[in-house]
């Protein structure tokens, strides 16, 4: 049921924001509410299937190269698939009638004015795992690393190229980036996350 409630939530935030939608069917008797989900759907699955059609047509008649006609059509069936899954949760909106959701709100604005507030904000990097943080240093090591070594090569232009030098410094740039980003981590992202720990979650209530 809370799975339910979440896709339909997610709906909502995408196709249903000022919840216009869900408004005009809440009222509406039990089975017609199903016979709405179910005719649209099927409304939808022949509109989209009708355009594919059409664009697939148009697509062999231009005259594309097979590698370009192929991939647009390979394109245009995924975003049919991809509506068709996406209008399939117009469905879930049937778990939101005894719903809450004026509550639900509420909580929301305030969890994210919470997480805001105490700067909780998932891209924050001392509110990243270890594992995410070590991914992070190796991407910008790999962009610095790539930075010397076009650097390096460049040079060949006015003389030649002495690798050994070059992996010596890089050796050298290694090591101490390793050790900054260490003393980095320490004193700045690990102090930071264990104030962040000692700050209790905010839960959004049991029903949701």
């Amino acid at each position: 049921m809370k799975i339910a409630i979440k896709i339909a939530l997610i709906w909502l935030s995408i196709f249903d924001k000022q919840r216009l939608l869900f408004k005009t069917i809440k009222p509406l008797n039990k089975y017609f509410r199903w016979f709405l989900y179910i005719a649209t759907n099927i409304a939808f699955y022949f509109f989209i299937s009708f355009l594919t059609r059409i664009s697939t047509n148009y697509i062999i008649s231009y005259n594309f190269s097979p590698f370009v006609e192929e991939t647009m059509i390979s394109l245009l069936m995924f975003f049919k698939i991809l509506g068709i899954v996406l209008m399939f949760g117009f469905f879930f909106l049937e778990f939101l009638i005894n719903f809450d959701i004026e509550k639900y709100q509420k909580q929301k604005e305030k969890k994210e004015n919470y997480i805001r507030t105490n700067k909780l904000e998932w891209w924050r990097l001392r509110n990243c795992n270890w594992f995410l943080r070590i991914l992070i240093y190796t991407v910008i090591f790999i962009f610095c690393f790539l930075m010397l070594l076009n650097s390096f090569l460049l040079s060949a232009q006015d003389r030649p190229l002495d690798f050994v030098a070059f992996g010596t410094f890089l050796k050298q740039f290694l090591a101490g980036y390793v050790i900054i980003v260490m003393f980095f981590d320490y004193r700045f992202v690990q102090r930071a996350r264990n104030k962040v720990l000692q700050i209790p979650k905010f839960e959004i209530g049991e029903q949701v």
